[in-house]
């Protein structure tokens, strides 16, 4: 889809306040118009440098609104620097027009939403258009073209009624759309056929190497890629897990890259794990080990819950157990091998003796162990301990002032967290490897100043 066209938009500046002005009077008369790209959101987690490569701006170089965590805070114009990286990306800078009114917040929101509806009806237009004009040719063309072009109708009337609703409850109104929610309606009428569009797609996570390559293959974020022939896993085709942490299992966390994908096409499960084998794949975004950790405690939240599973025992046993929890001081106990495990409770105590574990935390003040092999544990709320003494496991801790301790050969994750203003915001994390030496087996380490500290 192209880039859409420039809007503008109006803003007032605050003026200096002369000696004895009233507050009425310290807003200047003089109107500026900036042209605006569109809308972005960022995380309060968002590293600096990241918003210094092109690639986290959709439309290139120009202004957008800029939303940090739930508010509205800026007016960013981006400029490329004409200078790239060693994996190619762009580098850019941007200027900053700080943004205190939520009135012009909204006025701007209300206007590029209401351009983005009206982008759409153009598109739906031409299309219907196109449409029209080839009915009479319907009788002339193939089987294929003509379910595609009677779909394309389908479709469109659709589409219409969907905006004949957003006229009635009003873009323009407190209660409008999001631009993500129209762009999502644009993708119906630009999706190729019936058959992709129907087809089942899902969401996993792939690791890749320093250059972005696996098995010699190098990848890039946006791209598709297809394959043919008798697809099965560890044998032909495009893999991925939809575990974020059993992508570890296949890649180092400290050497490797990671990345969000959608799967399609021709579909292989392995059996006892999360990995699949498609033979289409699109590289959606580049995701960082912190993103990888909440995505895979909010992932063992969402197949844990109560409604996607048969039962929600305080204690299972069996192998490959599915244990949920959302209320607070949740005490949870399993034994048997391959258990994933899930809690946003606050206060929660979660213990796991089997192998190959899989314990995801979002709650405060959780405290998690672990005994078997290989488990893989992730916590995001404040104050977590963590205390895994099986082999080879992988401890991720992304909450502030988490602490955590593991056996000789597992690996520790930590994050440090730092008030800037009146946000609290990760300044660093880290990931060491129990080797008994440096770092001790069985002793708590915070992340402090940059490194891993001994704390009781």
């Amino acid at each position: 889809m192209e880039a859409m066209d420039k809007e503008a938009y109006e803003i007032k500046k605050d003026s200096m306040t002369r000696a004895g002005e009233t507050k009425e009077n310290k807003l200047m008369k003089k109107e500026v118009r900036i042209p605006i790209l569109g809308v972005i959101e960022e995380s309060e987690t968002l590293t600096g440098n990241e918003r210094y490569f092109l690639d986290h701006y959709p439309h290139g170089e120009g202004a957008y609104l800029v939303k940090i965590g739930s508010c509205y805070k800026e007016l960013r114009d981006v400029h490329i620097r004409n200078e790239k990286t060693p994996n190619d990306r762009i580098k850019c800078d941007f200027s900053i027009y700080p943004i205190r009114s939520s009135a012009i917040v909204e006025e701007i929101k209300k206007e590029h939403e209401a351009t983005l509806k009206d982008y759409i009806e153009e598109c739906c237009v031409k299309i219907l258009t196109s449409v029209n004009a080839n009915r009479d040719d319907v009788r002339n063309v193939d089987e294929k073209m003509s379910v595609l072009i009677k779909q394309l109708a389908s479709d469109i009337t659709c589409l219409k009624k969907a905006l004949n609703s957003i006229k009635e409850d009003g873009v323009a109104s407190g209660n409008g759309i999001s631009e993500k929610t129209l762009l999502g309606a644009l993708e119906i009428v630009t999706k190729k056929d019936n058959n992709m569009a129907n087809e089942n797609k899902i969401i996993a996570y792939k690791g890749f190497d320093k250059d972005f390559k696996c098995r010699d293959f190098l990848y890039e974020v946006g791209k598709t890629y297809e394959m043919n022939g008798n697809i099965k896993c560890c044998n032909r085709g495009f893999h991925a897990c939809e575990s974020p942490m059993e992508v570890f299992d296949h890649y180092d966390m400290l050497t490797s890259r990671f990345a969000e994908v959608e799967q399609s096409g021709e579909i292989d499960k392995e059996n006892n794990s999360t990995k699949i084998c498609s033979s289409r794949i699109r590289i959606k975004a580049e995701l960082k080990l912190a993103d990888i950790i909440n995505l895979g405690v909010e992932w063992l939240k969402e197949i844990t819950m109560p409604s996607k599973i048969k039962a929600n025992n305080s204690s299972n046993d069996g192998d490959y157990a599915q244990i949920g929890s959302s209320g607070d001081s949740a005490k949870i106990g399993s034994s048997g091998d391959s258990a994933k495990i899930g809690s946003s409770g606050d206060s929660a105590k979660i213990g796991s003796s089997g192998d190959y574990a899989q314990i995801g935390s979002s709650g405060y003040s959780a405290q998690i162990g672990s005994s078997g092999d290989s488990a893989k544990i992730g916590s995001s709320g404040y104050y977590a301990q963590i205390d895994s003494s099986g082999q080879n496991s992988v401890v991720m801790c992304a909450g502030y002032d988490s602490k955590a301790k593991a056996a000789i050969g597992s690996w520790i994750t930590l994050t440090e967290w730092k008030s800037i203003g009146d946000i609290w915001k990760p300044i660093c994390v880290k990931t060491e490897q129990v080797d008994g030496s440096r770092i001790k087996a069985d002793t708590y380490y915070k992340l402090i100043d940059g490194k891993f500290k001994e704390v009781e």
